[in-house]
């Protein structure tokens, strides 16, 4: 039955848009009735070494579900601290994720973010 429906490309493309919309607002949803959450943090390339920062969400919610999801994908232009917090600032504001609910930020030991005043 399916292989006769004709789906064209930007069909196909819309469809899975509109998918990846509705998981993003339920994450947002489940997020703003967390009491606190936490992010995991890491940066890696892709295939052609294009830095990227993968943004982790993990939170418990009232029935003590754990909620633990990518919230985001970031290209990075360069790796440098300033950089690395203004993707995470960006993200969280997007999300309409509140800072005074935010408990922990976990992160690799990455000499970018490491240093003897800051870190």
């Amino acid at each position: 039955m399916m292989e006769q429906i004709a789906c064209s490309q930007n069909t196909v493309l819309r469809c899975t848009d509109d998918q990846a919309v509705n998981v993003n607002t339920k994450i947002v949803s489940a997020l703003t009735s967390c009491k606190f959450f936490s992010l995991a943090v890491d940066e890696s390339s892709d295939n052609i070494d294009t830095a990227q920062l993968s943004i982790f969400v993990c939170c418990i919610n009232e029935t003590f579900d754990v909620i633990e999801e990518l919230l985001d994908l970031r290209q990075l232009i360069t790796t440098r601290d300033k950089d690395i917090f203004n993707k995470i600032k960006s993200v969280t504001e997007n999300n309409n994720l509140q800072w005074n609910k935010l408990d922990n930020i976990c992160m690799e030991g990455a000499p970018a973010v490491i240093d003897k005043n800051k870190g």
